[in-house]
Parts: structure tokens; sequence; C-alpha cells
């Protein structure tokens, strides 16, 4: 296993053991507007964010949930998700608290991370134990031309 910190956080994962995990993971296959509007508005992102996932060994396109929180920020559509790695948290801290997520470190202006060892929705791919649950909010721009559904939030 190797050692990152980011912000409060010490995590130790194996990108090796993710990413094999991962291969055999298929993408998030929800068609509902507001996917395929994450899927979209994420073909380009930004490169802090990239590397955050290649680091993990995580396929950015094999979240193991995404939905989007009903809300807009700066005219940009609110998601949130999860996704899993090999790996655990070093130390008693834990980014969720009473069932609420805390601890929230800013990658850019619009993406946010947090961790907990209280995981849900694990692909079958994945181990019982030694796994890992990064926490997303993602604020992201409607790509699509028709604005009903974001227009009506």
């Amino acid at each position: 296993m190797k050692s990152i910190k980011i912000g409060e956080w010490d995590i130790e994962y194996d990108k090796q053991a993710t990413e094999k995990i991962y291969a055999a993971i298929k993408p998030y296959a929800c068609d509902c507007i507001s996917c395929q509007n994450y899927r979209k508005a994420t073909e380009n992102i930004p490169s802090e964010i990239r590397n955050l996932f290649d680091a993990f060994g995580i396929d950015f396109y094999k979240a193991a949930e995404i939905y989007d929180c009903s809300a807009k920020q700066d005219d940009k559509l609110i998601y949130g998700g999860w996704y899993h790695f090999i790996g655990r948290i070093v130390g008693e801290k834990d980014g969720k608290e009473n069932g609420m997520l805390i601890g929230w470190y800013e990658i850019t202006k619009d993406f946010k991370i947090t961790f907990t060892k209280d995981s849900a929705l694990i692909d079958e791919n994945f181990p019982k134990d030694n796994i890992c649950q990064m926490e997303i909010v993602f604020n992201l721009p409607w790509v699509f031309e028709d604005k009903q559904y974001f227009n009506e939030l």
C-alpha cells in the first residue's frame, strides 16, 4: 500500500488492486437526463480531479453512485456520489458522523471530497474488507440545449 495526505486525510491505498477491480466493473449506466448531463459535463474534467482519481486507480466513469441534489449553486447543478478503492483511512478520523458527511476537502472550486469507512453499494468485484469510500460533491454546468429540467430546480 502507498500513502497520501489530502488535506487533513491520511490515506493508504493500493492503486494496482483498485485498477484491476475497476477493469471488471461496468460503467454507471443510468440514462436519466441528469446522469446524461453528468457524463457529458465531465468529459473534460480539470487535471487536478483526473490526477486524484488516477492516483487511487479509480475509473471516474464507474461510480458506485451519482445523483443530482436537485439544487443549483453559481448557476451549476450540484451532484453527489461516491467511489470505492482498496485502502483505508489512517487513524480514527471518518468523513461520516451521525449519518452526516463532514470533513470536505476542496480539490477545485466546484469539486470536494471526503472519505468514510462506511461503504455502500459496493460492487461485487471488491473484497469484503480494506475498502474505503470517497464521497464527492461536484458542481457542473448544464450542457444540453433543452434546459427545462435545469430551469425547474
